[in-house]
């Protein structure tokens, strides 16, 4: 009798063969799964900050938008990125904030344009958070570009002068002069001629305040989302083990 060879119906399912150890929410954890939870994180924190923005929040006797802490995160995303990826990927992630912003601000100035229903009677309040805030988004958009590039830029640059040590210092380094570029662009842009120039100082001071002690509290943050990031499954005889994975690293 003749052998009969298993029929590629017979063969193991793709899910199978390729046996992802563990998953995130079915889809296999992967540098490239992990790599777009990153960016949908920062794209979160970047329409939340600028939807946030136009209230300005007074805690501890520092004055600051209530945009603040997820603008701030958005630094700790793109460091992480830029740490693991490298920079051409932490640029492509600034690019695509950028798209999504430009598509934000088209959908609130159709919103606001939009004729209320009849019963409806918040328009003129709706029109005049929004129409606030939208100069904040346009100086908010302006601050994001420089800023951001500068993190990525600055972070590279304190990587390769401490050789690739000492992440804590260059995550600091890079976003404390990030965020200072960043909150003077928004306020001036965003504020200026509307709040007397003494106003304008404390928002910038308390506004670059609490972001500096956002990034030092976020320091533990990005040692743990690096290590997660770089973390990948291997199979040792049929034990599953853990290991960092160097090879991520993008060209820098």
């Amino acid at each position: 009798m003749k052998e009969t060879t298993p029929s590629s119906s017979q063969e193991k399912p793709v899910s199978d063969r390729c046996d992802h150890s563990k998953t995130i929410f079915n889809f296999p954890d992967t540098q490239e799964t992990k790599f777009i939870i990153l960016t949908s994180l920062f794209i979160t924190f970047l329409m939340a900050s600028v939807l946030l923005s136009s209230k300005i929040i007074t805690f501890l006797g520092l004055t600051f938008s209530a945009g603040t802490l997820p603008a701030a995160l958005t630094f700790l995303i793109t460091d992480t990125i830029c740490e693991v990826w490298g920079k051409a990927k932490a640029k492509k992630v600034v690019v695509a904030g950028l798209v999504s912003w430009v598509f934000l601000l088209i959908l609130i100035y159709i919103a606001i344009s939009a004729p209320p229903a009849s019963f409806w009677d918040l328009q003129t309040s709706y029109r005049k958070i929004f129409s606030t805030s939208m100069r904040i988004i346009l100086g908010g958009f302006l601050a994001y570009t420089v800023a951001q590039f500068h993190d990525i830029w600055a972070f590279m640059f304190w990587k390769n002068k401490t050789k690739d040590k000492h992440l804590w210092l260059r995550n600091n380094f890079s976003t404390a002069m990030s965020q200072l570029i960043n909150t003077i662009i928004v306020v001036l842009v965003g504020f200026y001629g509307s709040i007397s120039h003494m106003t304008i100082l404390n928002v910038l001071l308390g506004w670059w305040l609490i972001k500096l002690v956002i990034a030092a509290c976020d320091t533990p943050f990005i040692y743990l989302l690096v290590n997660w990031a770089q973390e990948k499954e291997i199979k040792i005889g049929g034990d599953k083990t853990k290991e960092v994975s160097m090879d991520v690293v993008g060209s820098q």
